[in-house]
């Protein structure tokens, strides 16, 4: 049974609603001003509200602030209810954090399919939530999770002088192991390590529980993704201590174990990193842990270390990089690479994605995780992205002006966030598709995830500044981060890419396809392209199209091409079709 929270002073109409939802499955509770509203929602916990707008004392703007304000209420679905017929007071219902709104009087039909909609949607948001935190192998935390708890610690280790530790333990032989005795023996042996190390920080957080300087209440074990593993403890008063249980964990991670019969012989390494008072960024911890680790591996592997400023090579390293880089943008070492986009219910390319690659003259070819950061903390993303963009945008035009076939396909461009929230990022893009002689309605941008998570109003000013002038909009990586439903359904999206680290397991995982189900479902709802991306088996690609997902991208159809062999695949792809 799900609950509706009714706020209205209308004694009258309160009754009116009641009857209206008597026959239905939903338990109805009532309160008669706002101020009543605020409390009742404390103790009743809805799955949604109906919001009278015109109360004396709160009226529904003031009381939809007040819960919109609080972190527990953020994806709660509201509805306005409200006589008013003025546009400005439906825009200022949806700025204040409604999802809908219903003129009174009402159709009794119209509000029950809004009540239907709205529900269903914020069931799916639980799901997904629920979902998005926890590795599905091992069922720990997943980085998303770890990231959000450990970001906690920092503001607590900053307000109180605490201190926090945060150890990367990284699997030695697993590939061998993978290779070898195949994937579900490493699946097996993941889980093995997961609950060791579970099982370890329990009880060293319970040990400890009062011999600290504060409470060693708060501690994550998350899997980070193939055999990498983050631990955070937080209430330490020395690493030391830390160390001495990193290092327990890391002898039974060394010791041979039986899976399926066999004795497999594995290893581990460790780093660690300190957080205290003076700790700024998360992003820098986890790298000092990490750049401990593979000093531990230099050692020979099934070590710890924890971290210090002679380990800062890399920086170095990243220094040169960015001096390199600085030439190789006005050069050809940076070129972009072209992935096709195939619909998945005619087969046909519907679409590519402009990729970057650096032709490195000494190093060979880098991918762009390596180079965009340094391109963002160098503030050379600007320049970096036109050149790929004018690049991607006359490679286009020239090949439609060859086949006018082509002008069918949409060009998929990425753009990091720095340069997208750049106050001349719209009026620039716009010059450099108008000068190439390209449709706008062919070009989508794409934005990460993360730029939505955390979001001022900027992001939302400028994509709807580019819809404006034709553009389409892509959300890219969905479900990589704890993004809240309730925001995309507040961005102007034409498209959302699916993760490939849902579609990693949909085969496999009865959950992770209900994920993929739900994420499709919601965005077909919401009028919202879906395209699985990192697609690399038939069996993937077959599973999308019986949730009846639009499009999709990965090895499964083709790897990263060149301009020649992007057009080569398309006329071959053409003519299997003809075949």
């Amino acid at each position: 049974m799900q609950k509706i929270l009714l706020i209205d002073d209308s004694i009258g109409f309160c009754k009116l609603i009641a009857s209206h939802l008597q026959d239905t499955d939903i338990d109805l509770r009532v309160a008669n001003s706002g101020e009543e509203g605020l409390l009742v929602l404390e103790r009743f916990d809805p799955d949604l509200i109906l919001l009278d707008s015109d109360m004396p004392g709160l009226c529904g703007l003031e009381v939809c602030g007040v819960i919109r304000s609080d972190p527990r209420y953020v994806d709660l679905p509201i509805i306005f209810l409200t006589a008013e017929g003025r546009k400005q007071h439906v825009i200022d219902a949806y700025e204040a954090g409604c999802w809908d709104y219903v003129n009174k009087p009402y159709d009794p039909h119209i509000l029950n399919a809004r009540i239907n909609l709205m529900l269903k949607i914020q069931s799916l948001l639980k799901a997904l939530e629920t979902r998005v935190l926890t590795d599905s192998l091992t069922k720990l935390s997943n980085r998303i999770d770890f990231y959000d708890k450990t970001n906690e610690v920092i503001e607590k280790c900053r307000a109180s002088r605490g201190k926090a530790a945060v150890a990367f333990f990284d699997l030695d032989r697993f590939k061998w192991v993978n290779d070898y005795y195949g994937h579900e023996t490493g699946d097996y042996l993941l889980i093995h390590v997961a609950n060791v190390l579970k099982k370890r920080i329990e009880d060293f957080v319970e040990k400890n529980r009062d011999k600290t300087v504060e409470d060693v209440h708060q501690s994550c074990v998350a899997r980070m993704g193939g055999d990498e593993f983050l631990v955070m403890v937080s209430g330490i008063d020395e690493l030391e201590s830390v160390k001495g249980v990193v290092l327990e964990i890391v002898s039974e991670l060394c010791k041979p174990i039986r899976l399926g019969g066999r004795e497999i012989h594995y290893g581990a390494s460790a780093g660690i990193s300190l957080i205290d008072e003076n700790t700024e960024d998360l992003d820098r911890v986890v790298f000092e842990a990490d750049t401990a680790m593979f000093e531990s591996k230099r050692e020979g592997r099934g070590k710890v270390t924890v971290f210090d400023s002679s380990m800062c090579q890399d920086l170095v390293n990243m220094l040169e990089l960015e001096k390199d880089l600085r030439d190789a943008i006005y050069t050809e070492q940076i070129n972009p690479c072209y992935q096709p986009i195939v619909d998945l219910l005619t087969g046909e390319v519907v679409g590519i994605e402009s990729l970057a690659r650096w032709n490195h003259p000494s190093k060979g070819v880098i991918g762009p995780d390596m180079f965009i950061r340094v391109a963002e903390d160098a503030s050379m993303i600007d320049q970096l992205t036109n050149v790929l963009v004018e690049k991607s945008c006359d490679f286009m035009y020239q090949w439609q002006k060859e086949d006018p076939r082509v002008e069918d396909l949409d060009l998929h461009l990425n753009v990091s966030k720095v340069h997208l929230l750049d106050s001349s990022f719209v009026d620039q893009i716009t010059s450099i598709v108008e000068k190439s002689g390209l449709r706008p309605d062919k070009i989508v941008i794409e934005i990460a995830e993360t730029m939505a998570v955390r979001d001022d109003g900027k992001l939302i000013e400028h994509l709807n500044a580019l819809r404006s002038k034709g553009f389409k909009i892509a959300l890219d990586d969905f479900g990589s981060e704890k993004t809240s439903l309730s925001m995309i359904t507040q961005l102007p999206l034409d498209i959302v890419k699916i993760d490939p680290m849902f579609l990693k397991e949909i085969i496999s995982d009865r959950k992770q396809l209900a994920v993929v189900q739900s994420i499709i479902e919601l965005s077909h709802s919401l009028d919202i392209e879906v395209i699985g991306e990192g697609v690399e088996l038939v069996d993937q690609m077959t599973q999308l199209q019986v949730l009846n997902c639009d499009a999709a991208q990965g090895f499964c159809f083709s790897k990263p091409l060149s301009t020649d062999g992007v057009k080569s695949y398309y006329y071959n792809h053409l003519s299997n079709k003809a075949a």
